[in-house]
């Protein structure tokens, strides 16, 4: 897989993210949310206990809440 963005373009994006991971998704999904966390400056990693990779359908209610404060801290 290839991604031409780079750390250095992650790291100046100043725009508040939420990224959304669950505690039962493969390691490497996980890793691309911890990575965006570690270097986007106003990242947060929200983890919804049990949820693997298909989370909108298997943990609606949690995504939905996960959603609901991020738009609420950047609105």
């Amino acid at each position: 897989m290839s991604n031409p963005t780079t750390l250095a373009q992650l790291r100046a994006l100043t725009v508040g993210t939420t990224t959304i991971t669950g505690s039962a998704t493969t390691t490497s999904e996980g890793g691309v949310c911890r990575v965006l966390e570690q270097y986007l400056p106003n990242a947060v990693l929200h983890t919804i206990p049990g949820a693997g990779h298909p989370m909108p359908t298997s943990h609606p209610d949690e995504m939905g809440a996960a959603l609901s404060l991020h738009i609420n801290s950047v609105s």
